[in-house]
């Protein structure tokens, strides 16, 4: 007895850690993570971190040289000369000066904020700093997420409609697929627009999706002219991915509104995408279980006809059946409501 508990908790515990093998997996590879990003970007830090104290250095020389010039000047002449000074210093140091004309939350930057919180992507270079402004910003996050997600569902929905008939065109002017007699007539149900779903090349769309990245990246690169096509593809697969480090932002709140079109659209791209992997997983799932039914029934359906199987009638006692051989064997039914038929297999 003791020995039976033993082994069922030992095979509990098995189960328990099969549970945890996901995030086995997730720890390892964030350690792997560590390592390359610290492999990789660790000796860049500190190259730009001398190159930044050599650059202070010499400015703080530059800037006390020049001060020590003011006194063979007027006072007037020492004060406009030390203001100018500090001035060209703050600004070598990447100081800019405050200005009402430079404000971020306008009209078109809120509109701004309103889709980085709604898309999760949060760049972080605009941000609520008021209490009040906080408060709504989760508030506005409730909401705004669910119904960002449900219209990517129905956004992405449309847009797979569009692909299939794209690919369909596609195919028909290929050959590929065989024409519908004159006297056809093809039914759209809902259960036909899953099936042809379930059937889209995924190839097709992630090529689209490939495409359309591709196609966002040398469209922002009008917009930043400081931006290669380097730079606008990153800034494109992480807002695509709503990583979002806000390292890369655009300098212009005038295309704002375009690039949320553009954004929405990819991340629909995407959600389709995954949707698609999913439902195929699914089908392969539920194609795997009807094979298996089929075979059961198969095997079921040859046995009958050897005659190794034979109907009764069962009810709730058990009763005595007698295969073809003679032998009596003992069979209990289970029954809820009267007599049912049931196919008993009849050992030899």
């Amino acid at each position: 007895m003791i020995a039976q508990q033993v082994s069922t908790l030992f095979s509990t515990l098995r189960q328990g850690v099969k549970g945890l093998y996901p995030l086995l997996i997730l720890i390892l590879l964030t350690v792997i993570g560590g390592f390359l990003f610290l492999a990789i970007e660790g000796p860049n830090e500190e190259y730009q971190i001398r190159k930044q104290i050599e650059e202070r250095e010499k400015l703080l020389e530059d800037t006390a040289f020049k001060l020590n010039s003011i006194k063979a000047m007027t006072p007037l002449q020492a004060y406009n000369h030390t203001v100018k000074t500090l001035d060209e210093y703050r600004e070598n140091l990447g100081v800019k000066n405050p200005s009402l004309n430079n404000t971020q939350w306008t009209f078109w930057g809120s509109v701004y904020y309103s889709m980085t919180v709604y898309t999760t992507i949060g760049y972080g270079n605009i941000a609520t700093q008021t209490t009040i402004g906080r408060v709504l910003t989760i508030l506005y996050a409730f909401i705004g997420i669910p119904v960002a997600l449900i219209s990517l569902i129905a956004l992405g929905g449309l847009f797979a409609r569009l692909c299939m008939l794209l690919w369909s065109f596609m195919t028909r002017g290929s050959g590929v697929m065989s024409e519908l007699g004159p006297n056809e007539k093809v039914e759209a149900t809902a259960d036909e627009d899953s099936d042809d779903l379930l059937k889209f090349p995924l190839s097709f769309l992630i090529l689209i999706t490939i495409l359309w990245i591709l196609f966002c990246a040398w469209i922002f690169t009008f917009f930043e002219n400081e931006w290669g096509y380097g730079t606008s593809l990153y800034f494109t697969l992480i807002s695509f991915l709503t990583i979002g480090f806000g390292d890369v932002l655009p300098s212009k709140s005038d295309y704002i509104i375009l690039i949320g079109i553009l954004l929405l659209i990819g991340l629909a791209l995407v959600s389709t995408l995954l949707q698609i992997i999913q439902k195929q997983i699914e089908m392969l799932a539920t194609g795997m279980k009807g094979s298996i039914d089929e075979e059961y029934q198969k095997a079921l359906q040859e046995a009958q006809d050897e005659g190794e199987l034979q109907e009764v009638d069962l009810n709730e006692s058990a009763i005595t059946v007698t295969d073809k051989d003679g032998n009596k064997i003992n069979v209990k039914g289970d029954v809820e409501k009267g007599k049912v038929t049931k196919k008993v297999a009849l050992k030899a």
